[in-house]
């Protein structure tokens, strides 16, 4: 797979997304807003369960994520 490099990259007026233009002329939009990330992530996979939680992260006490 090889890299792409972003002709054009800039962020949109309130610094929640990244824009950016390639070689072949696609806009591709990538979400930067740590609130907006978290929304997209909870409605996407509803949260980490307790079992899931101390599978990938034992280390640290549970708490309800979404």
């Amino acid at each position: 797979m090889s890299a792409i490099s972003p002709q054009l990259t800039t962020f949109t007026r309130d610094d929640s997304t990244l824009v950016t233009l390639d070689d072949d002329g696609v806009f591709r939009t990538h979400m930067v807003s740590p609130t907006q990330l978290v929304h997209e992530l909870c409605a996407m996979s509803g949260g980490l369960t307790e079992r899931e939680w101390k599978t990938h992260i034992p280390d640290v006490p549970y708490h309800k994520t979404c």
